[in-house]
């Protein structure tokens, strides 16, 4: 039930209903939360450490949605509970921590701090470099944010500007990128940007042109940045 009322949250948030997304999220959590207390009883360590997840990942939705309505504050201290219970569950550079991890850092970055959102990707940084390289496309990607985090001027701004509208509610039917991801199991969270969804619910794909341009825009900016602050 808590994985289906996870589901359902995503779902809403395509749908583009926020306020249902993040009810049936805190449903999902309250069932789950339920589960993890009976499990000290009737289960083990290690479904405690599975539910734990699920609740970590559920959390991080809840983090993401409060992203893109910019109620920042609340999405910051959703992230940061959610990334203290994942990074303790979890190892190295997994995909459900770095998603958690750099929609922390874009919180932080578009509340205005600037150092903690430098900070945060640094850490994704060095989980990158020592899970696939110094050299591997997704260290190249977080040095362009890096970049973007600490230029200044136009760039900079148009930069931020760029993600403010790329992290925004999507209109229905919703985009791939900008939808929240119901993610239920460890491991499943392939899309960048995205809460966690379970791999059998399968987003609609109308707006993946518009997104992937949008992305592209941002893209550049984080390029001509990288350039000009090698």
């Amino acid at each position: 039930m808590a994985e289906i009322l996870n589901n359902l949250g995503c779902l809403a948030y395509m749908s583009g209903q926020p306020v249902a997304a993040s009810s049936y999220y805190r449903d999902s959590m309250d069932i789950q939360f339920g589960a993890l207390s009976d499990s000290l009883y009737i289960g083990n360590a290690m479904s405690g450490q599975s539910i734990s997840l699920s609740i970590s990942i559920v959390r991080a939705n809840i983090g993401f949605i409060k992203l893109v309505t910019k109620d920042l504050p609340v999405a910051i201290t959703a992230l940061e509970n959610a990334l203290m219970e994942q990074q303790i569950l979890l190892r190295g550079a997994h995909d459900t921590i770095i998603a958690t991890m750099d929609h922390l850092a874009l919180s932080n970055l578009l509340k205005g701090d600037q150092e903690k959102a430098a900070l945060m990707f640094n850490r994704i940084l060095q989980l990158q470099k020592n899970e696939y390289g110094p050299h591997d496309r997704r260290c190249f990607v977080t040095i362009d944010k890096i970049n973007m985090v600490q230029s200044k001027g136009a760039q900079y701004e148009d930069a931020i500007e760029e993600l403010r509208k790329t992290f925004s509610m999507p209109s229905a039917p919703a985009s791939v990128s900008s939808s929240p991801s119901i993610s239920s199991s460890i491991g499943t969270t392939k899309v960048k940007q995205n809460p966690r969804r379970d791999k059998n619910v399968q987003p609609q794909r109308s707006s993946r042109g518009k997104i992937k341009k949008k992305k592209n825009k941002v893209m550049q900016v984080f390029s001509s940045m990288r350039k000009t602050n090698p």
